[in-house]
């Protein structure tokens, strides 16, 4: 599951990158931030074995919620950029755009 959510926030946070209004990007990075959420909660679970998952997700989170915060464009897609940067997955560590 943890992969599942985070392979989902990866694409939520992606398009939130690719927007080309801070409009349409804030309700994607919401949406990228609860399911980085989600994908931590479930890395923490013991059968996920999963390292770095936990760290990952809570620097999503993060990251996220400082691009929710910014009011131009051009600083919202640089957190964003580094929300996707750290979005978790047990396959595959972490993806970059």
């Amino acid at each position: 599951m943890a992969s599942t959510y985070a392979e989902l926030a990866f694409m939520t946070f992606k398009k939130a990158y690719q927007s080309t209004s801070i409009e349409n990007a804030k309700p994607l990075l919401k949406d990228g931030v609860a399911k980085a959420t989600e994908a931590s909660a479930y890395a923490l679970i013991p059968s996920c074995n999963c390292a770095n998952a936990k760290n990952y997700a809570l620097n999503a989170v993060t990251f996220g919620n400082k691009a929710l915060k910014e009011s131009d464009l051009q600083s919202m897609k640089k957190w964003a950029k580094k929300s996707n940067g750290y979005v978790p997955g047990c396959l595959n560590g972490y993806a970059k755009l």
